[in-house]
């Protein structure tokens, strides 16, 4: 895994039925999404120094996954963050994430956090003289969020070459020969 990674998903605006907001009292229909979590450890480690991240829900639309790059104990560095904006969630990485890295068909190159944060929304109903009402309702499933590794890949591989080398014995007089090697060729 990298750094900076940033991938981007869409929330469907929750639906719902609103009554007693039309006629003589009229009224007016909102609703507002929040992101939910708790501060909990992820499972989660960064590849530089192997530290263990948490969840730390900074406000209503930012929750940060936090380690403590120093060992003294407080969270002070930021390996990623998921925010929302509108109907919008981005997961963004800031650093390389320790993935399985056996380069096998078996390798676990996903490195989720999806059973930690929902979205909920808040649906509020004020009539025209006043009278409000509010529910929240959080997302059925959790937000779907993975890491994904990607794994380095060498093709095109053309072997080194080596030009002859031969010594001339003469007289017993010691001699040198020089060959080249050319460095093979990849495509990485």
């Amino acid at each position: 895994s990298g750094t900076g990674g940033k991938s981007f998903a869409t929330i469907t605006a929750p639906t719902y039925t609103a009554t007693a907001v039309d006629g003589s009292d009229g009224g007016v229909v909102t609703y507002a999404l929040t992101l939910a979590g708790a501060t909990t450890a992820t499972g989660l480690v960064t590849t530089d120094g192997n530290h263990p991240i948490t969840l730390v829900v900074d406000s209503a639309n930012q929750i940060s996954g936090m380690y403590d790059s120093n060992n003294d104990s407080v969270l002070d560095a930021t390996a990623f963050t998921v925010t929302l904006s509108g109907t919008t969630v981005t997961l963004t990485s800031n650093v390389a994430l320790e993935h399985d890295n056996t380069q096998t068909a078996s390798e676990d190159n996903d490195l989720d956090i999806s059973s930690l944060i929902k979205v909920t929304a808040t649906i509020t109903v004020t009539d025209n003289d006043g009278d409000v009402v509010s529910t929240d309702v959080s997302t059925v499933s959790p937000l779907s969020l993975e890491f994904d590794d990607t794994d380095p890949v060498i093709s095109n591989v053309v072997a080194p070459t080596l030009s002859a080398l031969s010594v001339v014995e003469a007289s017993g007089t010691g001699g040198k020969s020089f060959a080249t090697i050319t460095a093979p060729t990849y495509t990485a």
